[in-house]
């Protein structure tokens, strides 16, 4: 089993397994305050031998080894993540079964001690506020049942511009099947149910 962690600067924090947050806002799992980073920056999925990243819609972007990444990526021990002026260093720990590391930091949620990464439901997804004004409207054609060729003649736009929409908005939202997209659409009211 591995443990992983974020080294930021002189301290390190233990990274839970499931969704892990950074930003400004305050609900975020690591908060920096700083003005260069958005509210919901980016997003760490934690799993019990692996880690992924994606930019939570962020304005000033994520950076990993230098190159700004464009959708969810997995990230080693050893890659730097650059995020506005703060940089951070992924570090693995394998430990032996029933070994139960504690957290380090007070502002760090609880760390499940063992099990499954919890499956998130539509309450952990992100809000529709980190969608781009024309994915917004890419999302609402899709989940309303138009075809990536009629989204992309009503909006005048070529099919693989319609198909790099979709993929961004699942990225994003963390979503990847059609039902999934309509019913996120309808929880957050981009569209009626009939």
């Amino acid at each position: 089993m591995a443990v992983f962690r974020l080294r930021y600067g002189a301290r390190e924090v233990l990274l839970p397994l499931g969704k892990f947050t950074i930003g400004r806002a305050s609900d975020c799992t690591l908060r920096i305050d700083d003005e260069h980073l958005s509210r919901r920056h980016a997003v760490l999925r934690v799993e019990t031998d692996k880690v992924a990243i994606r930019d939570a819609g962020s304005r000033n972007g994520v950076i990993v080894n230098g190159v700004r990444i464009r959708s969810m990526r997995y990230i080693v021990p050893g890659d730097r993540i650059r995020l506005g002026r703060h940089e951070l260093e992924l570090l693995r720990d394998d430990i032996r079964e029933g070994f139960v590391s504690q957290p380090t930091r007070e502002d760090v949620g609880a760390v499940p001690s063992s099990g499954p990464p919890p499956t998130p439901s539509q309450d952990d997804l992100p809000g529709p506020d980190v969608l781009s004004p024309r994915e917004r409207e890419v999302l609402e054609l899709l989940a309303l049942g138009h075809t990536q060729r009629e989204i992309a003649e009503r909006l005048g736009v070529g099919t693989k511009s319609i198909e790099t929409y979709r993929s961004r908005i699942g990225d994003k939202l963390e979503l990847r099947s059609r039902a999934d997209l309509v019913r996120y659409a309808l929880r957050h009211g981009l569209v009626r149910p009939y």
